[in-house]
């Protein structure tokens, strides 16, 4: 942007009132509403071609519980959002999730205010930092199990298999699928269905409740 003078005092002056006026425009460009950067989030993942379709309605699913476990939030504009309020969700939802699927709504949270904040920037906004930047991901530990040897587990399962006192064969094929994946029965293994296996990657999408 030319300043439109070769007087290096009248450039000064007239930069410092050009850097006002730009603060000032900065001021009155209201930051998106967290709904419209999930609106702008919802198009991307829509139109991205490196994320397979399931991979996309996991993170939909990701919003969704995001959504339930905090609806204010859809109402708050992305400078509304504090990082208290961030703990707060945090410290409530970590509490009744699997570590994994809190990781991935956590993250699922930070790629809709980055989206945000992006618009934001590209609308003449000012710069806004991500409310959730001090809040980290769980670690997911193995518990201490003690599990019985592989051939004893397969006969456990076979003989459940066979009826073996009042056990249908059905149920020996859930033992297994439990076992196996590791996954909850009533939070996580009840939502599974068919199009949640990755054949090719030998991956479960785990969705939880």
């Amino acid at each position: 942007m030319s300043l439109k003078t070769a007087v290096w005092t009248t450039a000064k002056l007239r930069l410092t009132d050009l850097q006002k006026d730009q603060r000032e425009n900065i001021n009155k460009v209201d930051p998106p509403k967290f709904s419209e950067a999930v609106d702008i989030f919802k198009t991307e993942l829509e139109h991205d071609t490196t994320l397979k379709p399931q991979s996309k309605k996991y993170r939909l699913w990701c919003l969704g519980k995001l959504q339930k476990t905090w609806p204010e939030l859809w109402a708050l504009r992305l400078n509304e959002i504090t990082p208290l309020a961030c703990k707060e969700w945090s410290s409530k939802l970590v509490k009744g999730v699997a570590c994994h699927y809190y990781n991935n709504t956590l993250g699922t949270l930070n790629q809709v205010l980055q989206v945000g904040i992006k618009a934001h920037k590209v609308n003449g906004g000012g710069i806004l930092e991500s409310p959730t930047a001090e809040l980290e991901k769980k670690r997911i530990t193995q518990k201490d199990l003690q599990l019985p040897e592989p051939s004893q587990f397969k006969e456990l399962v076979a003989n459940i298999r066979k009826r073996s006192g009042g056990w249908r064969p059905r149920d020996g094929d859930l033992v297994g699928f439990l076992a196996y994946s590791g996954l909850r029965i009533q939070s996580e293994a009840v939502w599974v269905i068919g199009e949640d296996i990755e054949w090719t990657r030998m991956e479960i999408i785990v969705r939880g409740e």
